[in-house]
């Protein structure tokens, strides 16, 4: 497999990787970890057999030294379950910008609900963040009609009782801050929801239709793009699975070049739940600070901002990404 594995700056950077394999019988001891180069590029081969699924971990650490109860410093991990088949070769992109929120398993049951919220998440298919702890501050606040049902400071694994089994109109605000010695990227993030939320039947439970919005782009393995130059972002709406499918009606991103002081709104080219942007990058060296907001036809928004996305360099970038 040839894997990439991007840098995002910062003061000091610890890559550890591992790699678990396991079949339907039994799990297999780990293999040994693996201090990585950020970045660097390597080609890795793996076992193949019937049924065999190799979970590959990437741990992001801006220091090595171990608390005084010989806990892990604060760190970011990062998984990746693949199967393979004999005879192909296949790739895997870890760690690289622009970074952005994504959203796994939001959920109501009873009048419960749950969710799984990363603010900064890679650019990479197929990979969930686990755990993003470095240097991170939240707020998450929840409202109905006005009136704020739910305000915590607690971990991203948000969790809380929602009045009543009616139909309702709920509006979810998270706001985080991050300092993290491994990445330059990801500073401050916000992102509001709109969505209507009902009680589900007996014990069944029903996915929340919190739409995201997962950005792209041809960034460096240092996760740099070239200033002075026109830049494509291609924009995905997402949506969890298992909810209620409903044709995307707006689209639109806001770009802005000094941490979010001033913000420009950029033309969106829309197809379905798919688009993109041409983005005039200044000629200086900086960063990237993205407004992304979406609707669907069903009522449900999202609007989502990343400060520091993705970094611009004042010449080309010496790493390619090619192989």
């Amino acid at each position: 497999m040839h894997a990439t594995y991007a840098s995002q700056g910062g003061k000091r950077a610890v890559a550890v990787r591992s790699d678990l394999p396991s079949s339907k019988a039994e799990l297999m001891p780990f293999i040994p970890t693996l201090r990585t180069a950020l970045p660097s590029r390597s080609t890795e081969y793996y076992s193949v057999a019937p049924g065999l699924t190799w979970s590959h971990y990437l741990d992001l650490f801006g220091t090595t030294d171990t608390g005084p109860d010989s806990t892990l410093p604060e760190h970011d991990e990062t998984t990746a379950v693949r199967r393979y088949q004999a005879g192909h070769t296949y790739g895997i992109d870890w760690n690289r910008a622009p970074v952005g929120p994504a959203v796994h398993s939001p959920v109501r049951k009873g009048n419960h609900v749950s969710l799984d919220l990363v603010p900064y998440a890679a650019t990479g298919t197929g990979q969930h963040l686990d755990s993003s702890d470095s240097g991170v501050t939240r707020e998450v606040v929840l409202s109905s009609g006005g009136r704020v049902i739910h305000r915590t400071g607690d971990l991203l694994d948000i969790g809380f009782t929602v009045p009543g089994a009616a139909e309702r109109r709920y509006t979810l605000t998270v706001r985080t801050t991050r300092t993290a010695d491994w990445t330059a990227l990801g500073t401050r993030s916000t992102m509001t929801w709109g969505f209507t939320s009902a009680r589900p039947r007996g014990s069944t439970s029903s996915a929340l239709p919190l739409l995201t919005v997962r950005t792209g782009g041809d960034v460096d393995l240092n996760s740099t793009a070239s200033a002075g130059r026109t830049f494509r972002v291609p924009l995905t709406v997402q949506r969890p699975a298992g909810a209620e499918r409903s044709a995307v009606k707006r689209l639109a991103l806001q770009v802005s070049y000094d941490d979010g002081r001033t913000w420009k709104a950029v033309h969106v080219t829309c197809h379905g739940t798919t688009g993109s942007v041409l983005l005039h990058h200044p000629r200086r060296a900086g960063y990237v600070s993205l407004r992304i907001s979406a609707a669907d036809k069903a009522g449900n928004t999202v609007t989502q901002t990343v400060i520091r996305a993705y970094r611009l360099a004042a010449a080309p970038a010496a790493v390619s990404n090619r192989w």
